[in-house]
């Protein structure tokens, strides 16, 4: 298991691509009609994604589930997601963050309309998550083309350019792909989003 940098998910670079993945998925929930979706987050980290989400637009969804494989992590994801716990309860959502290795978990609680997300494509060498996922769903993945063998979580199990992305994930309709450059003045990296039907 890779170890991973503290607050790696607070990271500029990673915060602005989630705030990306949150305008566009509202647009395509809301054009698809989909009724209070359960969100499936995989690889999740602290799950800030779901924070996010629910600050954003918390009527959007139902339930968010959060996986990843390090106790850590999902520790910390109830902290940051304790406020949906405590001070909501008129929003009626739940949150629920689970350790469980997303290579090997199926056991997903569905609704009539689903979301599949995964930030970290990356960073996973096998592709069992993917094949795990039910045919249907919504599915929202992100990768980088930042290449630094020397961070922790350095995989790179995918490739960066997006007709690969799409070959390595088919999705039978694709409602978004686009590229968002991260800068920093003589650095930078891209990353790259699919949303879709699986």
């Amino acid at each position: 298991m890779n170890t991973f940098p503290k607050y790696e998910s607070f990271k500029h670079g990673l915060i602005v691509s989630k705030i990306w993945l949150c305008e566009e998925l509202e647009k395509i929930v809301n054009i698809l009609g989909y009724s209070s979706p359960n969100v499936h987050i995989l690889a999740a980290w602290d799950n800030l994604l779901s924070f996010m989400m629910l600050i954003r637009n918390p009527y959007l969804y139902k339930n968010f589930f959060s996986y990843d494989i390090n106790s850590t992590f999902t520790n910390v994801a109830d902290k940051v997601c304790n406020t949906w716990l405590y001070d909501r309860s008129d929003i009626n959502s739940i949150v629920k963050n689970i350790t469980a290795d997303v290579n090997m978990y199926t056991d997903y609680t569905l609704s009539t309309d689903n979301i599949f997300i995964n930030c970290s494509v990356d960073q996973i060498e096998s592709l069992k998550w993917y094949n795990n996922i039910p045919n249907g769903s919504l599915v929202c993945l992100q990768t980088t083309d930042m290449v630094d063998t020397e961070h922790p979580w350095y995989i790179r199990t995918i490739t960066t350019d997006m007709d690969q992305f799409k070959i390595k994930f088919p999705m039978k309709s694709v409602y978004y792909e686009g590229t968002k450059n991260i800068s920093y003045g003589n650095w930078g990296y891209n990353r790259l989003m699919l949303i879709g039907i699986k």
